[in-house]
């Protein structure tokens, strides 16, 4: 891809006379000398913008996007299939799940034939930090204010400790892997985060033989014209034996019931900085790979 360089009256590319007035028209030009967009802007949980401009224009021009923001999947995931559709581009977005724990082969060739009946999973390594501290004695405040000064939590922490973020995951994981008769927005998310989680309940669960993870699940319910998906992210005490209960502080796991496979679980375990990246470089290394259809 071909660096862009910001000036005052525009964007102009270094050794280039043109100059476009915004980003988005430069994205939207279909001549404009890039192949694939990699997109990796700041943008709201709220509504996944403004990446998912970014995403529109670029699909629109028939350009390849891969993109870390998982905001504009969770949210518009619906409308950007069908831009890609019309301009014949691919959309991948492997960094915007569980960092470069692979849910896209999970469909695509994990489980190639038969249903993919439910999920669960631990895809938000902050608050499974906070959590772990918390089971050690310490309180919600002292854990958080630990994650902070790790570099685990940010500032604001409250699109991690609310469930914002696990909310979006679990609508991008619900359209990627459980097939709903009309894709999910985080709308029809039941969302619960760690406001729910009393100071005293992560160490008294330890006392119990169990540990307290936040928890998303996704499933199918009913059969035919009558089926559909269902979607909540919540705190959720999990005894030993269950397979996502080891799931340490800075770890993320994913556990799927297929219909003909049974049970498997995915697990990327103390994930380092660099592993988004690296995601992000396994979806170009796919585009490359696959030949546009």
């Amino acid at each position: 891809m071909t660096a862009v360089a910001t000036r005052r009256a525009g964007l102009q590319v270094p050794g280039s006379t043109r100059i476009w007035p915004d980003l988005v028209s430069f994205l939207a030009d279909p001549v404009a000398p890039y192949d694939v967009l990699v997109e990796v802007t700041t943008q709201s949980p709220r509504d996944g913008e403004p990446a998912a401009t970014h995403i529109r224009a670029a699909l629109g021009s028939g350009r390849d996007v891969v993109t870390a923001n998982k905001g504009p999947i969770a949210w518009h995931e619906s409308e950007l299939r069908r831009i890609a559709a019309g301009s014949g581009a691919r959309l991948r977005y492997e960094a915007s799940l569980m960092d470069c724990l692979p849910a896209h082969p999970i469909r695509e060739s994990i489980v190639p034939v038969g249903r993919i009946l439910s999920f669960a999973g631990i895809v938000n390594a902050t608050t499974n930090g906070i959590l772990s501290a918390m089971a050690e004695g310490r309180s919600a405040a002292e854990a958080l204010a630990e994650a902070q000064r790790s570099g685990q939590a940010e500032a604001d922490p409250r699109n991690d400790t609310e469930g914002h973020d696990a909310a979006l995951k679990a609508t991008v994981l619900a359209n990627l892997l459980l097939d709903p008769p009309e894709l999910l927005t985080p709308a029809s998310v039941d969302r619960r985060g760690l406001e729910a989680v009393p100071e005293s309940w992560p160490a008294e669960a330890v006392g119990r033989g169990a540990r307290v993870r936040l928890v998303v699940r996704g499933e199918s319910t009913g059969e035919g014209a009558a089926r559909g998906v269902r979607v909540r992210v919540g705190p959720e005490e999990l005894p030993l034996d269950d397979s996502l209960a080891p799931v340490g502080a800075t770890s993320m796991a994913l556990r799927i019931e297929s219909e003909y496979g049974g049970r498997l679980q995915l697990a990327l375990l103390g994930a380092p900085v660099q592993s988004t990246a690296y995601a992000i470089l396994m979806d170009l290394v796919a585009l490359e790979r696959t030949p546009r259809g």
